[in-house]
């Protein structure tokens, strides 16, 4: 089955085709994923195995379906409509639609001493998807972390939906960690009420082939979204990212960074949009990028967008794209760390930021060991 995912909200320029991605799934012979959740704090409810209408009922009663527009900032908008809002669109509703579904609630107010972890295990050679949507009701704080994994090759699509009540906050964690040539791909959907927070740390680590897509909604006044994003592209790999921050509300700040490091042959390709929508005074977004490429035949694509409906916000967007330097590689041989360990130092410390975020000890230690095992040489310490 072939998918138009993470497309710009508008048509732009396309001589890169940038505008949209096309992801090849096929969906035909599906297994469920091996599913652990740590204990639960709190009065947190989880509802499990929730059929497709019962789980598509449930996302069309909390009223986030996109508008149908004829234009955005004056262009064209090139989306379809959605029960609610995702990073990677229409077609991904559609391919996840048979795909069992879970539910998190976090009542009023509650703030559970620990986060709550879903780790995900998709046996070698299997194909799996599943969904998760995260209420978090008024005045709640809540920590969820998401751990995808893998042996060996498989497939696993994921998508999840957050909504956030007014004055919630939810701090968010997904890593991904899939074995051998594993496809992989994570479709977000957020929307926040007023004086709501969401805070997004993400890192992908292992597959081959990566489709990320986050649309955040800040509906209400003076939300605040933050969004990290490292991505370590292995050799021959291919990520594409689609990442929007969309200001409804007024007085809401926003800021989106992606950090990654791209070996020999490895593509990525990343779109991040500021859509500030009509009668979103007083926002502010920000958007930065920094890649390190670490390979001659690397192929990095941004598109940044800044969409504004409104005079009275503030948009900015940075980007940091390149190789280590012939200077700090002499400084560091100087000192006697060779090219491979000097590259070692650069990434880690680059995604060091959002591992740390990672509140899993053992998936933290994991993702540190992992890094240290892609620049291993012989002749290493183990």
């Amino acid at each position: 089955m072939t998918c138009q995912v993470n497309h710009l909200p508008v048509l732009t320029w396309n001589a890169l085709k940038l505008n949209a991605a096309s992801m090849d799934f096929d969906p035909a012979d599906l297994t469920s994923p091996t599913l652990t959740v740590n204990h639960f704090y709190g009065d947190a409810e989880r509802e499990e195995d929730l059929s497709p209408d019962a789980f598509e009922a449930r996302l069309a009663a909390l009223g986030t379906a996109n508008e149908e527009e004829a234009v955005v900032a004056g262009k064209f908008p090139i989306y379809a409509e959605q029960a609610f809002p995702t990073g990677m669109g229409a077609d991904a509703d559609r391919l996840m639609r048979n795909a069992p579904g879970t539910v998190l609630t976090f009542p009023e107010n509650c703030k559970p001493p620990k986060h709550i972890t879903f780790r995900y295990t998709i046996p070698a050679g299997a194909t799996s998807l599943s969904r998760l949507l995260i209420t978090v009701k008024r005045g709640a704080d809540a920590s969820v972390l998401l751990y995808a994994a893998s042996e060996d090759t498989a497939a696993f699509g994921m998508q999840t939906y957050v909504y956030l009540e007014e004055g919630a906050s939810l701090r968010l964690t997904a890593v991904q960690r899939m074995g051998g040539d594993s496809f992989f791909f994570h479709d977000i959907g957020g929307w926040g009420e007023d004086r709501s927070s969401l805070s997004l740390a993400k890192l992908d680590l292992g597959a081959k082939t990566v489709y990320e897509g986050l649309n955040h909604t800040q509906a209400g006044d003076e939300c605040v979204f933050s969004a990290e994003l490292g991505c370590l592209g292995l050799r021959s790999s291919k990520t594409d990212i689609n990442y929007n921050d969309v200001f409804r509300g007024r007085r809401a700040v926003g800021k989106m960074l992606f950090k990654g490091a791209l070996l020999d042959g490895a593509e990525k390709t990343f779109r991040g949009t500021i859509d500030f929508r009509r009668a979103a005074t007083g926002c502010t977004g920000d958007e930065q990028e920094d890649v390190i490429l670490l390979g001659d035949d690397v192929v990095n694509k941004t598109i940044p967008l800044i969409l504004g409906e409104e005079e009275d916000v503030e948009g900015r967007h940075a980007s940091s794209i390149g190789s280590l330097s012939d200077d700090m590689l002499f400084y560091m041989q100087t000192r006697g760390i060779d090219r491979v360990h000097a590259e070692e130092l650069m990434v880690r410390a680059s995604l060091a930021g959002i591992a740390d975020k990672i509140p899993s000890d053992d998936i933290r230690c994991g993702v540190n060991t992992y890094l240290a095992d892609v620049f291993k040489v012989e002749g290493d310490e183990p």
